[in-house]
């Protein structure tokens, strides 16, 4: 969607068109919990997964009506199937590593330790094919321009704490203080409320504000959030607003100049490539973001448990 939308709109007009694909992305993560919360609450959980095929129709219907039928004028390069035989079993072993490390003990199981082994061969022979390869899945060359290479580094790593935050929220709602699947869920939703109007005036701030500016201050923002958000067991929802809310601005103002940063010098022809190779590696750190938000969690958890074990009998 986003090489669409940049594809489709004058060079003048490209924040704006990333502002609007940041809105259209993020809805799904503010409201898609609640709903699929309320559905597995009051019906049932595989209700979640028969509401995709609606929603497969409306979109199918929409990119029929609202996009140009476009015409290719030169042929399109080789596929490169030896690179995806090599990256989707990779990431299957890396996904399972981080999936299961946890539950078994990470590298001091001889199971995960094996799968890490493999998915680090696949994947360390990936990146050395996609080097060479005159047709790449991914044009990884692009990591060693200094705008690209560093902004998406930022960029994976807001969007590591933001997916890392949006799964551990309505888990621990439900584990410790006892919501259901709808309230899980509706913890997530005071983050659009700040997010989706920031995301929509982000073109209209980059005309006074420099893009490495308004960079410093989504992460000083994040830093803000994480800095009241103090949860006990005791809270209730309007306990966690605050930290939401200020989360939200964040959020709202990450993918916008981070985007445009990264996209920067980039030749209009090659704006394809390079929207498909950031966003890809951008998704693929989200798994990395929530697998050690998680562990961190849970560790924490136990940790103080077991101290406050011992601590107690003192006391009494």
């Amino acid at each position: 969607m986003q090489t669409l939308l940049l594809g489709h709109y004058p060079k003048h007009l490209h924040t704006l068109a990333t502002a609007l694909w940041s809105n259209v992305m993020l809805a799904p993560f503010f409201l898609g919990p609640a709903v699929g919360g309320w559905l597995a609450t009051n019906y049932s959980w595989l209700d979640i997964f028969w509401l995709v095929l609606p929603l497969s129709v409306v979109s199918i219907a929409l990119v029929q009506i609202a996009l140009p039928d476009d015409r290719p004028t030169t042929p399109p390069p080789r596929f490169d199937i030896f690179g995806l035989g090599l990256l989707w079993p990779g990431l299957i072993a890396l996904q399972i590593v981080l999936d299961q490390g946890e539950q078994f003990g990470w590298f001091h199981s001889v199971f995960i330790s094996h799968v890490a082994l493999v998915a680090t061969l696949l994947l360390v022979l990936f990146v050395i094919w996609e080097l060479f390869e005159p047709s790449p899945l991914l044009q990884l060359r692009y990591l060693a321009r200094r705008n690209f290479g560093f902004g998406l580094l930022l960029l994976c790593l807001g969007w590591s704490i933001f997916v890392g935050w949006s799964s551990i929220l309505p888990l621990w709602s439900e584990t410790d203080l006892g919501f259901n699947g709808w309230w899980g869920g509706v913890l997530l939703i005071p983050l659009a409320i700040t997010a989706i109007p920031i995301a929509a005036l982000m073109s209209k701030l980059t005309q006074f504000f420099s893009l490495r500016a308004l960079a410093v201050g989504c992460f000083v923002i994040y830093a803000g959030a994480y800095a009241v958000a103090f949860f006990d067991p005791s809270v209730g929802l309007a306990a966690t607003m605050p930290s939401e809310l200020i989360q939200g601005i964040a959020v709202g103002m990450l993918f916008v100049p981070l985007t445009m940063i990264v996209l920067s010098g980039i030749p209009p022809e090659e704006l394809a490539v390079a929207s498909t190779t950031s966003n890809f590696i951008r998704v693929s750190s989200a798994n990395l973001g929530v697998t050690l938000l998680t562990t961190l969690w849970q560790r924490r958890t136990a940790h103080f448990e077991s101290h406050m074990r011992t601590v107690m009998p003192r006391w009494l």
